[in-house]
């Protein structure tokens, strides 16, 4: 009876992006109470729940609730909460990249998660709200794809290159 953690490492290209991958995966038909230890690293993650979850913050007086999908976090409290099967597909965001991804800042996801539908994004930005029964890998490959996508389509992306492009001709 305990979760399982399985952790990869993503492609090339987003090494500078996705520190790492992770899988946490409980499978047993008993509750259990768990805890986040805080990390302070900003998560993309995808979590499928057989009911909904409340994460509950040491030192405060909220509570998160948690369904299936996809959500935006930064955990620097130990978290409390209690779950039967559940399994999510995570990805360790470098911070400064969430404002560039999402448009959203660290501060506005400590201790908090952010249901990724509430970020306004494009149609054709937007992750699918459920995923549930695709394979692990599968679901990572998924998060790679997104990221790949909104970096290239990311009009910041673009002036940045333009800029970088004017330095060096005006070396030459």
């Amino acid at each position: 009876m305990s979760i399982e953690v399985t952790h990869y490492s993503p492609r090339r290209e987003l090494c500078n992006i996705i520190q790492s991958f992770f899988v946490m995966e409980y499978n047993e038909k008993f509750e259990r109470s768990d805890y986040l230890l805080p990390s302070g690293r900003s998560v993309l993650f995808y979590i499928e729940t057989d009911k909904e979850l409340y994460f509950e913050f040491e030192g405060m007086r909220r509570k998160s609730l948690v369904n299936t999908g996809f959500y935006l976090a930064c955990v620097n409290r130990k978290v409390r909460y209690t779950h039967g099967k559940i399994r999510v597909v995570g990805a360790s965001l470098h911070p400064i990249y969430l404002g560039l991804l999402f448009q959203v800042k660290p501060k506005d996801l400590i201790n908090n998660f952010v249901s990724l539908d509430t970020i306004h994004m494009t149609e054709s930005d937007k992750l699918p709200l459920s995923i549930d029964g695709l394979k692990t890998l599968d679901t990572i490959h998924l998060i790679e794809k997104f990221m790949i996508n909104k970096l290239q389509n990311n009009p910041l992306r673009t002036d940045v290159e333009q800029i970088y492009q004017r330095i060096v001709e005006a070396k030459s």
